[in-house]
């Protein structure tokens, strides 16, 4: 090795430089290739240009990272195109799971390619995060006991106004219920969640708790027709946000039969999400253009097997359809997932007022959708783009089950005592996760 100096030696590592960076990014012109090293030189000696250093000394390492604004490629090396809503970046692309889905993303490397302001090809990983907030915790055990809040009524002539908590000066959680002969009509504004622990498979919580709970109130109107003793009709309509802010919507229609010895119940409606479908969340170039809409059917049942035995069925089978914002880059399929719950109830077990429950659960989860994205990823090996069709499945392939055992006594009216054991299997989806626990609990209305 010797040390040598001036522009022979710089002119060689110079054009090497040219070649590699040349090698890597074929779409480079002449032009691009100057203006990039010139860029990228460290700068030595007197800040700017001087006549000892020039420019600076050569940083290829530099050289090869992206430069300037970096913006997510579709095919062909075109931008993702969202009209109005510009060209997003790679940085602020990224999906946020519900529970519906579990961590169907977990082992499938998901992938995008973005062009740098020489439009250079990269490939770029997004952030994906998936819904931490299992209904298989302590809150919603508590709730399950403390079913009886405390009301304040008041009653009219055909109107009763129920106040939750007797806060009346409160104008959340009320209900009003005002009746003419055989139409019942209801306005509540009050917080009512899906809850794993609940034994009432009858009572009807509104589907969108299926996807997602919410801490906020939701505003609900409905009617409720008695065709005749045994049949009805309700129909209602819902609204609220969820804890991102995101607003939504509910639509329902509801078919009951009852007697003494059998129930059941059929519903369909509609589900509208702004900015999110089945309570997933995108951001950047996996935004959604119009909000989501989720078509739903579900039955219920109740059978009287003996006077103190019961067994319940629930069914529910969701269609979600998505719009998205960057539809040259990505789009998603119908989106279909369903629910299912079996249980037995045995009442007057040792007592009058007790009651042992055997569930099982199965949340909701997708059953199919996918993600097709067009990207450009890197080079051929002619120098041209490389532009990809890809596919990503949003199957839940390792859906959550759950078996609970729960025994509920009464001591009376105002001493609730609750046990469950719960075993839990891929808890919120993610593979051999496994959980098993005793709940114990009192409960004591004043």
């Amino acid at each position: 090795y010797a040390s040598y100096n001036g522009t022979s030696m710089a002119a060689p590592h110079v054009t090497g430089a040219i070649a590699i960076l040349k090698q890597q990014f074929p779409s480079l012109t002449s032009t691009q290739l100057v203006t990039l090293l010139i860029d990228s030189a460290t700068d030595l000696g007197t800040s700017g240009i001087d006549s000892t250093y020039g420019v600076g000394m050569l940083n290829l390492a530099e050289a090869t990272k992206p430069s300037g604004t970096a913006f997510v490629a579709a095919k062909n090396a075109n931008t993702a195109n969202g009209g109005t809503m510009g060209t997003p970046t790679p940085s602020s692309t990224s999906f946020n799971f519900s529970s519906p889905f579990g961590h169907s993303f977990a082992t499938k490397n998901i992938s995008f390619g973005f062009l740098d302001s020489f439009n250079r090809s990269y490939t770029w990983n997004p952030k994906i995060s998936y819904s931490s907030t299992s209904d298989l915790n302590f809150t919603n055990f508590v709730n399950s006991i403390n079913k009886k809040d405390n009301k304040k009524i008041i009653d009219f002539d055909n109107t009763q106004i129920s106040f939750l908590n007797s806060n009346q000066n409160s104008m959340q959680n009320f209900k009003i219920d005002h009746k003419i002969n055989k139409l019942n009509f209801t306005y509540d504004n009050q917080n009512i969640k899906e809850n794993i622990f609940d034994l009432n498979f009858n009572s009807k919580i509104l589907r969108f708790n299926k996807i997602k709970s919410t801490d906020k109130n939701i505003i609900n109107l409905s009617s409720n027709y008695e065709i005749n003793k045994n049949f009805s009709f309700t129909s209602g309509y819902a609204l609220g946000e969820f804890n991102n802010s995101n607003k939504f919507n509910e639509s329902y229609y509801d078919i009951n039969y009852n007697n003494d010895f059998y129930s059941i119940n059929y519903g369909y409606g509609t589900i509208v999400e702004q900015n999110q479908f089945l309570g997933t969340e995108g951001k950047g170039a996996y935004q959604i253009n119009k909000p989501s809409v989720t078509n739903f059917i579900d039955v219920e049942s109740n059978l009287l097997i003996n006077k103190n035995l019961e067994f319940n069925t629930s069914y529910s089978k969701f269609n979600t359809n998505v719009d998205m914002m960057y539809k040259n880059f990505v789009n998603i399929s119908d989106i279909k997932s369903d629910e299912f719950k079996l249980g037995f109830t045995l009442n007057k077990l040792f007592e009058d007022e007790d009651k042992l429950s055997l569930n099982f659960i199965s949340p909701l989860s997708t059953t199919s959708g996918n993600i097709t994205q067009h990207t450009t990823k890197g080079y051929n090996a002619n120098g041209s783009y490389k532009s990809l069709t890809e596919y990503y499945s949003l199957k839940n392939e390792k859906r959550e089950k759950n078996i609970n055992l729960i025994y509920q006594y009464n001591l009376n009216s105002n001493i609730n005592f609750v046990s469950a054991i719960n075993y839990n299997q891929n808890d919120l989806g993610q593979s051999g996760f496994t959980n098993a626990g005793l709940y114990q609990g009192l409960s004591f209305i004043f």
